[in-house]
């Protein structure tokens, strides 16, 4: 068990500090979250609370997981969209996320105002 002694607390002191003061206020203006899964045997402190917030505040997650590796179900289970063994050396890395940030983005981008309402649309049924 780890104890929390002075210097602890002042690293979660800066920290917290840091994370509402610059990192919280990027996250509530972002339109998306993405995420590139570590392993889990490095614990990411930062990488925990920014996913975090970001599922907090309701925002789409970008889920990329790295060749190799293998994310928890629940994480998975968030994610609005997964793009499974990336590997940023491969050809088709940059395409395939493109492809993801424009789903996502067209998945969770509001109505266009201007845009007439579709013959489908069961809001125009009256």
């Amino acid at each position: 068990m780890t104890w929390v002694d002075a210097d602890n607390d002042h690293a979660w002191r800066d920290y917290s500090e840091h994370f509402r003061s610059v990192v919280l206020p990027q996250l509530m203006s972002s339109g998306m979250f993405l995420s590139i899964g570590s392993e889990r045997k490095d614990f990411d402190v930062k990488q925990a609370t920014e996913t975090g917030a970001a599922l907090l505040l309701g925002k789409p997650l970008l889920l990329i997981v790295p060749r190799g590796r293998i994310m928890p179900a629940g994480l998975r289970r968030a994610a609005d969209i997964i793009v499974d063994d990336w590997d940023a050396t491969d050809p088709n890395a940059q395409q395939r996320l493109s492809e993801a940030i424009t789903a996502i983005t067209q998945k969770t981008a509001p109505p266009d105002p201007e845009e007439p309402p579709h013959e489908d649309d069961p809001a125009d049924d009256h």
